[in-house]
């Protein structure tokens, strides 16, 4: 897993054609083609339609994101 507090978590997904709803531990998020995904909130996800990016939701409705490589090398390091 990608840890929480890892510093290459960015909240830059405004212009990424993402929306989010947050019920409860739960959130649907919904890509730019109407594709949508019911995720854990606080927890990693890859979109299929970008494999190089890694997603989450918090609580409040953000989405962050990082960049695969990124997070591939976090997950080599723990």
């Amino acid at each position: 897993t990608v840890p929480a507090g890892d510093p290459g978590w960015q909240d830059n997904l405004d212009d990424a054609g993402f929306t989010v709803t947050v019920h409860g531990s739960l959130a649907d998020v919904t890509d730019s083609t109407g594709i949508t995904y019911t995720v854990a909130v606080g927890q990693p996800f890859v979109p299929a339609g970008n494999t190089q990016l890694v997603l989450r939701v918090l609580r409040d409705g953000t989405i962050q994101s990082m960049p695969g490589p990124h997070a591939i090398a976090v997950r080599h390091r723990i």
